[in-house]
């Protein structure tokens, strides 16, 4: 059971944590960047499960691939009720160290 749950769920787990904040250094401070800082991070962790659970399948993944293709799908989305949670909380930490012309709209400072 440990090696067929907690260590894969744990894997994506750390990467919903990492994730963000490598993209973070990689996309512009801005809320926008931050959006699509999550869909981006989202995709990849999807992806991720998928490949990871068919993984773990061994030989019998591309049997199942065949038979059910959206089987590994619904155990990524199965898997995302552990790390969305995770990956929320990484994202809401990234604005903590922007600067506050970050959060300044764009042309707020100019005099009427």
């Amino acid at each position: 059971m440990v090696q067929g749950v907690v260590v894969p769920l744990a894997l994506l787990a750390t990467a919903a944590w990492l994730l963000p904040w490598a993209l973070g250094k990689l996309l512009p401070r801005s809320l926008w960047s931050l959006v699509v800082n999550g869909l981006i991070s989202a995709a990849i962790l999807t992806i991720a499960g998928i490949g990871l659970f068919a993984w773990l399948y061994g030989p019998t993944a591309g049997i199942v691939w065949q038979a059910a293709p959206g089987h590994f799908l619904i155990l990524s989305a199965r898997a995302t009720l552990l790390w969305g949670p995770i990956l929320v909380l990484s994202l809401a930490n990234l604005p903590r160290r922007w600067p506050p012309a970050a959060w300044a709209l764009p042309g707020a400072d100019d005099d009427r």
